[in-house]
């Protein structure tokens, strides 16, 4: 019995269209008088003695083409449609990070009031940078830096365009992603 569970591990392994293509033979073998006139197959005798007397194998054997196969070809839709599906919620979770982005490098044009302003921006700007560890990183360390109290204002400018930029790297990133997909 051991031969026959390899046998169907050997068919199970198949690609789903090979399997189709034999169930397919089998099941043109199977129904054959529908698909001849008996004239045209009183001229093939020995074949059909051969299908009558293998007749009960040939409809096993069809049951499990079309089983293995069939189930196949819809386990690779549903993973398709899954595929597609997932992809779609990646897209739209992309889309609502690049508008965030978007909004906060918007508020980022205006002169900070304050060095607090500052801080509570950048706080919410690097939590949304994770995607991307090189911009987060980068952000970070001016973030970190942006929070010494008594910064002179050229280093202070220095650490915000550090910040604006890897927030615009960020953003162009996912506009990319965007368009490619």
């Amino acid at each position: 019995m051991d031969w026959f569970t390899n046998f169907l591990k050997t068919i199970k392994e198949q690609s789903p269209y090979y399997n189709m293509a034999f169930a397919i033979v089998f099941f043109f073998i199977l129904f054959l008088p529908i698909f001849f006139s008996t004239a045209a197959l009183d001229k093939i005798p020995e074949f059909i003695t051969w299908r009558q007397k293998y007749l009960p194998y040939i409809s096993i054997v069809f049951v499990v083409f079309c089983v293995f196969g069939g189930g196949q070809l819809i386990k690779k839709i549903v993973n398709f449609i899954r595929g597609k599906k997932e992809l779609s919620k990646l897209m739209k979770e992309k889309q609502s990070l690049l508008l965030k982005l978007t909004t906060l490098y918007n508020q980022s044009q205006k002169q900070f009031k304050t060095q607090e302003a500052c801080i509570q921006w950048s706080n919410m700007v690097a939590p949304l940078l994770q995607f991307n560890n090189q911009y987060y990183s980068n952000f970070l360390a001016s973030s970190h830096q942006i929070n010494i109290k008594g910064l002179s204002g050229t280093l202070a400018t220095s650490l915000i365009n550090i910040m604006k930029s890897q927030l615009e790297m960020a953003m162009e990133e996912l506009k990319n992603d965007l368009k490619t997909t």
